[in-house]
């Protein structure tokens, strides 16, 4: 995992509200694509080790 997917999980842990796909992409200057495969890769993580992955809705994580 790179240090951004690490930092994602940092912020998805402390936010209570949810946080857009496009408000990560603004954050770390990066495109909706490239958050959307780190999330992807987060929620492979977690699977391999039988925790709840993130619930990706439309319009926000």
């Amino acid at each position: 995992m790179n240090q951004r997917s690490t930092k994602i999980v940092q912020l998805l842990s402390k936010e209570k509200d949810e946080i857009t796909v496009s408000g990560f992409a603004e954050y770390f200057q990066v495109s909706q694509k490239t958050i959307r495969n780190d999330l992807k890769e987060i929620n492979e993580i977690l699977d391999k080790n039988k925790k709840q992955k993130i619930d990706i809705k439309p319009g926000g994580v």
